[in-house]
């Protein structure tokens, strides 16, 4: 057990430093994590997340949608569900974040009087248009099947879905 938190930090402490050196993060193909206002207020097990840190990192803007680059990331989100005791709760998520892809996150909770149980959920991928323009990324139509290719040397056959 001690060797898996040891790995967690080792992984937490580089993708922290990762994250900070990022100064203009549009300079590539970049994710977003949207994490307010994304819970279904029909759904009562469903509430929205906090991000608590980025790759092991506390110091960023606290917005309602997190840029980073593509690629792996480490969050840590504490669910807005209070406890009985005023207490939130947080969990680790890793992610393989997709290039120019918005990632709709919320708390689904197991037990409507507690909030110690809960599993973290991806709503929705939604494609940052903006995102793939820029890098001439091709966006799918829902349903579709077929993978466009690029316009361009930019990238390579990538697509993203359509909300």
């Amino acid at each position: 057990m001690h060797l898996r938190s040891l790995a967690l930090c080792c992984v937490m402490a580089v993708g922290g430093q990762a994250h900070a050196l990022d100064k203009d993060i549009t300079a590539k193909p970049w994710s977003e994590f949207a994490v307010d206002d994304v819970a279904s207020r029909s759904n009562p097990d469903e509430y929205d997340v906090r991000i608590v840190a980025i790759d092991g990192s506390m110091e960023f803007d606290r917005k309602p949608i997190h840029r980073v680059t593509a690629g792996f990331h480490f969050l840590e989100l504490a669910s807005t569900k209070v406890g009985r005791r005023g207490e939130l709760t947080s969990q680790p998520f890793a992610i393989e974040a997709k290039p120019c892809v918005r990632y709709e996150l919320v708390a689904i909770h197991a037990d409507r009087m507690s909030n110690r149980r809960w599993r973290l959920d991806v709503k929705k991928e939604v494609p940052i248009r903006a995102c793939a323009e820029k890098f001439g990324l091709q966006v799918v139509e829902p349903g579709s099947t077929e993978t466009a290719p690029a316009t361009d040397n930019k990238a390579t056959d990538a697509s993203l879905p359509t909300p």
